[in-house]
């Protein structure tokens, strides 16, 4: 920030303009930080940017960047997201109000009805809301779209063995969360197969997702993740994810 001073002594801070998130200081320049970024799991580690609540008894214990080529491998531990503990979950902050947080998962369950994965939008272990991948008690997979301020609710998928894209679309006011089923192998690009198209199954005010929680207090913002767990007891079932990547709004 630009401070100069007057003849009486007194600071004049901006040159008297109001203070902003810009300056009129001299070589400074603004970051125009780019909206659209993707991380396709190709590297044997993580871009940087990726975080995790609280810290794993092993550092990555639970994922794995080689034993699928192509894909971040979660093994999802027994802590839910909304256990104080530490989830097996990757968090990225939220940079942009409005923008589109994208992935695509491959996850066969086994047959316990507890094991989920899938993408969320999280704020502590209070507040999240989240759309995932589990297999109800008669066997069949169901997406599960779980918000802050209500009850699940659940989708039959139509295939068996689909890789699913999840999708989340950040905003104004609320969060939308949407899926699709992909038909083929589409390995190639990890996006070229047949879909089915998108659907919404439901949204979250943002007002709910600010909420101040019973203990503690909000000051980490927002993160959106990637996550996979089983309810009390370990995933049986890895966690298949191609890519993560935030888009501009307008994509969809």
């Amino acid at each position: 920030m630009l401070v100069s001073w007057t003849e009486d002594g007194w600071p004049r801070f901006n040159a008297g303009e109001p203070l902003t998130i810009k300056s009129t200081a001299r070589g400074l320049y603004v970051f125009n930080r780019p909206q659209k970024w993707r991380d396709n799991f190709e590297a044997a580690q993580l871009q940087l940017g990726w975080y995790r609540k609280n810290t794993s008894p092993k550092a990555h214990a639970d994922a794995s960047f080689t034993e699928r080529a192509g894909y971040l491998r979660l093994y999802g531990g027994p802590y839910k997201l909304s256990s104080p503990a530490s989830p097996t979950a990757l968090f990225r902050k939220q940079l942009h109000r409005q923008c589109v947080w994208r992935t695509r998962l491959s996850f066969q369950p086994g047959p316990s009805s507890n094991s989920e994965a899938g993408t969320c939008v999280y704020l502590n272990y209070f507040t999240w809301s989240s759309i995932g991948v589990r297999r109800d008690a008669s066997g069949r997979r169901r997406i599960v779209f779980t918000p802050a301020d209500a009850n699940a609710t659940t989708v039959d998928l139509e295939t068996d063995d689909a890789e699913i894209v999840l999708l989340i679309d950040c905003q104004e006011l609320r969060y939308r969360f949407g899926f699709e089923e992909v038909i083929g192998d589409g390995r190639q690009g990890k996006d070229n197969a047949a879909r089915k198209g998108i659907r919404w199954v439901g949204e979250v005010s943002m007002s709910a997702m600010v909420a101040e929680p019973p203990i503690g207090m909000n000051f980490t913002g927002m993160m959106l993740g990637l996550y996979a767990f089983g309810n009390m007891q370990r995933c049986l079932a890895p966690a298949d994810f191609a890519y993560a990547e935030v888009l501009e709004s307008a994509s969809v």
